[in-house]
């Protein structure tokens, strides 16, 4: 049953009719539903829309049933939007079609305001219960399934997968693709999985892959001592939750083939490690699609799990309707997921050209062509190119065409996890071998050697700016084992950024401009490289500047013997916990400018303008490790970058020299 005011809040929305409601906006109203003790009497006498908004108050706000009487006068109001679809403007009198998807919040007043989203949508009851008339006017979302594993939710990816396969142009695969290395042939043994692992000398096939979150814990994997005995059958009942998920899941969707990473590559073999891990892009490129485990917090937690949503079914005069909580779009579940937060995962959500997203409330389905779920069948633009998790960077085959794009993608990789900090490099190697020929440059240590002008100037992401809930403040912020050379954002086990913006343009220093180099191999890393800098360098003295308005990171930078309190300049640290006041130097990068209108005054170009620096520390001369001797001033690492008004570093490096050095 229904409370008078819901029943009249409901009728509202079924036919549209808004007059009764106050007008907060073009398309946002308000409804009265009483004050806290309004909703609790109502439910307990049998509301059940009173009763569903009761039950996520009370879970939703802290110590909710010890409130004092105070805050229980305060009103609870609902704010209904009906959002309207731009791509149909209908006739002119009428104005646009309402689109799909109406949503309403639960507002309370407590101690912090605090809305609870909620949705209509459609109980599993005949297809037409909403008439005729309402059908074609509706299109609100759809129940899901109890589980992912049910008959119906099987179906639904299977047609998915078939839609795919069948009639998205942009997503075209080969029939047969290369198979990985090695592969698990899922198959079935009196209505058991009888998995193995198959060595594929380079057979053609069909396969997916599982994007996961490992976890802490033991688990089986693949090693050196069980090779040969998992060619002959891998026990399945040994097997993590999510692995064995996987492959029912695969052999439900019809499906021979599945690469786990845990169970294809030998976990032992440093070699085998290196070579698949290498050969990631391809493996993640070529499949099928991908089945990511975001439900899964760990490789024994499992990703099938039933489902209890919060939701009802009501009886509104001859329609029944479904209230639930709202359910979470693709990029909102990606967010809030554990597997959202590793950092091999993000390659693995961007290679793919479709992947079935199991979440815990519904599944999605997300390919170069749509973006759907249980909840939302059709896409308003089927021709649209979906986003990835992050919603800046398009799901497509060059997605990497710039420098400019591959450091926005730092950016938003680097705000992930890894286990290892050793793995912070080969954790986004797949996503540069698909970006090579795009960007047309040698890749080293994270950077593109054409674009290191803008590559080295990184710098911590300031705390407000790291939008992930999973980072941490700092991971470290000690100098930890190098797994990078300095001068690379992946020396840091944290989240960077790059100040330099897509919208700047380089502006050539006359005479001044650095100039780097790629150059030789750096003791026994063989990824790591050093870099020949020749440009403008100045000694002096780095000291940190503590307190607002400043950042942990902020320090000046004075040149050596100078006088004047405001002749330094604004430099950020690499490791905070760390600043030094000893000698230091600064080596200038070069200027970019940001377009402005022609009829701007000179100070408007002045501050539309940046000038660039590293802040370098000496070393003890480590160009005989590399075996080369060079005639420079020295060896020196990174240990901080700024930028500041042009006039300001040109005054610093009035009557610096021109300098050549070896930079680690």
């Amino acid at each position: 049953m229904l409370c008078h005011l819901c029943e009249t809040f409901l009728n509202i929305v079924l036919h549209q009719d808004l007059t009764p409601w106050g007008r907060v906006e073009n398309v946002w109203f308000t409804f009265k539903h009483g004050d806290n003790s309004t909703v609790k009497a109502a439910a307990e006498t049998g509301c059940e829309l009173c009763a569903l908004f009761n039950q996520l108050r009370a879970k939703g706000i802290p110590d909710y049933e010890n409130l004092d009487e105070k805050w229980h006068v305060h009103p609870a109001s609902i704010d209904v939007k009906h959002e309207y679809d731009s791509t149909n403007t209908g006739s002119e009198l009428s104005g646009p079609e309402p689109r799909s998807r109406w949503t309403f919040q639960l507002l309370t007043v407590a101690p912090e305001m605090s809305w609870i989203p909620f949705e209509i949508f459609k109980p599993k009851v005949a297809a037409s219960f909403f008439g005729e008339d309402a059908a074609t006017r509706f299109d609100w979302p759809f129940a899901v399934s109890a589980s992912p594993d049910t008959a119906e939710a099987i179906e639904l990816a299977r047609n998915w997968v078939a839609c795919c396969l069948g009639s998205h142009p942009s997503c075209v695969r080969p029939e047969r693709a290369s198979l990985p290395t090695r592969v698990i042939e899922v198959g079935y043994s009196d209505g058991v999985p009888a998995p193995r692992l198959r060595v594929t000398h380079g057979h053609l096939g069909r396969y997916v892959t599982l994007s996961h979150c490992w976890g802490t814990g033991d688990r089986l994997t693949l090693i050196k001592r069980n090779l040969h005995a998992f060619q002959l059958a891998i026990p399945f009942e040994d097997l993590p939750k999510t692995f064995q998920d996987a492959m029912r899941l695969t052999m439900s969707l019809g499906v021979r083939y599945l690469w786990i990473d845990a169970l294809c590559i030998i976990q032992d073999d440093v070699a085998d490690w290196q070579q698949e891990s290498g050969a990631m892009c391809a493996v993640f490129a070529n499949a099928l699609f991908s089945i990511s485990a975001l439900a899964a917090t760990d490789s024994h937690s499992g990703m099938l799990h039933a489902r209890v949503l919060p939701q009802t079914t009501v009886q509104v005069g001859d329609v029944k309707v479904g209230i639930r909580s709202r359910l979470d779009n693709l990029q909102e579940a990606m967010r809030k997921s554990r597997l959202g937060s590793r950092a091999w995962c993000f390659q693995e959500n961007l290679l793919p050209r479709a992947i079935l997203h199991v979440g815990a409330n519904e599944m999605y389905w997300d390919c170069r062509t749509c973006t759907v779920s249980e909840s939302e069948h059709t896409t308003r633009d089927t021709s649209r190119q979906t986003m990835h998790p992050h919603g800046d960077a398009p799901r497509k085959a060059t997605f990497i065409t710039r420098s400019e794009d591959w450091l926005g993608l730092v950016k938003e990789y680097s705000e992930r996890q890894v286990t290892r900090p050793s793995d912070r490099l080969p954790a986004i190697a797949g996503l540069a071998d698909k970006a090579r020929n795009e960007v047309g440059s040698t890749y080293i240590q994270g950077l593109w050697a054409d674009d290191l002008h803008a590559g080295l100037l990184w710098r911590r992401q300031k705390a407000r700016e790291k939008y992930a809930p999973w980072t941490s403040a700092r991971t470290s912020d000690l100098p930890q084992v190098p797994i990078a050379s300095s001068w690379s954002w992946a020396s840091i086990n944290d989240a960077v950024m790059f100040p330099v913006h897509s919208d700047f343009t380089v502006r050539a220093i006359r005479d001044s401009d650095a100039s780097f180099q790629v150059f030789g191999e750096h003791s026994s890393h063989q990824s790591a490289k050093s870099l020949a800098l020749k440009g403008f360098l100045k000694r002096g003295s780095c000291r940190p500047l503590a307190g607002a308005p400043y950042e942990p990171e902020a320090a000046m930078f004075r040149s050596s013997g100078s006088l004047l309190s405001d002749d330094g300049l604004i430099c950020y640290l690499d490791y905070v916990s760390d600043p030094f006041s000893r000698g230091c130097y600064c080596f200038q990068v070069a200027e970019w400018n940001r377009p402005i209108a022609t009829e701007a005054s000179k100070r408007t170009i002045e501050e539309s303008t940046r000038g660039f620096y590293l802040v370098l520390e000496r070393i003890q001369d480590a160009s005989s490790d590399i075996g080369f001797r060079w005639n420079s001033s020295g060896s020196f690492k990174r240990t901080g970058m700024g930028y500041d008004l042009p006039s300001k570093v040109h005054q610093l490096f009035l009557n610096a020299e021109r300098q050549q050095l070896l930079l680690f």
